[in-house]
C-alpha cells in the first residue's frame, strides 16, 4: 500500500505518493488535462493561510502553543517572512518548470513557443 499525502484539505483530492508508473499514480492523474494538473500544483503552493492570510495563520499557530498575543505577532511576522521566501522559491521553480514544459510541447507541435501562454509567479508576501 502506498502512503497518502493530503495535498489539500476538505473535499480536495489526496495524492498517493508513489512511482509515476504505479497504478495508483496513473489513476490519480487519469482524466486530467495538462492544464488541470498545472493548475492543481499552482494551487497547492499558494499559501494563502485561509481567511486570516499567511501572517494571521502563523500568529494563530504561535498563540496555540501558549505564546502571549503581544509576542505572538512578532514571532509570526518572522516565521511568515521566512516561510514566504521558501514558498516564493517553490512557486518560482514550479512556474519555471510548467513554462518549460509548455514551451517544449509547443516546439514539438510545430508552434511558435513565444505565443505559448506562460504562468507568472507571485512575489513573496
Amino acid at each position: 500500500m502506498l502512503p497518502k499525502l493530503a495535498v489539500q484539505r476538505g473535499s480536495q483530492r489526496v495524492l498517493a505518493v508513489g512511482l509515476a508508473t504505479s497504478p495508483v499514480m496513473i489513476a490519480f492523474f487519469a482524466g486530467r488535462t495538462d492544464e488541470e494538473i498545472e493548475a492543481d500544483v499552482a494551487k497547492a503552493i499558494r499559501r494563502d493561510g485561509g481567511k486570516r492570510g499567511p501572517a494571521g495563520r502563523c500568529q494563530q499557530l504561535v498563540e496555540s502553543i501558549g505564546i502571549a498575543p503581544e509576542y505572538a505577532e512578532a514571532a509570526a511576522a518572522v516565521i511568515n517572512a521566512h516561510l514566504g521566501q521558501r514558498v516564493a522559491s517553490m512557486r518560482a521553480a514550479v512556474v519555471a518548470t510548467v513554462n518549460e514544459l509548455r514551451r517544449r510541447r509547443a516546439v514539438a507541435a510545430g508552434k511558435n513557443p513565444a505565443e505559448v501562454k506562460c504562468l507568472q509567479a507571485r512575489e513573496a508576501e
